[in-house]
């Protein structure tokens, strides 16, 4: 599957202005007002920066001063989850350098 790559309409449009030269879209070709045009129809997505994170391993003593009880915190939120998931089901940060990464079909 192939992921879509998001880019900002008005940074695109003025990186087009400075490249081709001219002052502003009046100035555009025939051709390079169609491609502006579509530019500007493009539908809008709600597009939220990514989240990175990784797995913490805590240990908290037993009463013998021994280190039994382990869990993991997400580096990002602190909630406590599944080391080996890829994303915290918390705050949904990727864990993309996690400890224990499952392999795909486990």
């Amino acid at each position: 599957m192939v992921m879509d790559e998001y880019i900002g309409r008005e940074a695109l449009k003025q990186s087009i202005i400075k490249r081709l030269g001219v002052r502003n879209s009046q100035y555009l070709t025939q051709t390079e007002k169609v491609l502006w045009e579509e530019i500007e129809r493009a539908p809008a997505v709600d597009v939220q920066p990514v989240m990175y994170g990784e797995w913490i391993e805590y240990g908290e003593p037993n009463e013998y001063g021994d280190y039994s009880a382990w869990y993991w915190k997400c580096s990002n939120c602190g909630d406590v989850g599944v080391a080996g998931l890829r994303f915290c089901p918390s705050c949904g940060a990727r864990m993309n350098d996690g400890v224990y990464e499952l392999e795909a079909g486990q």
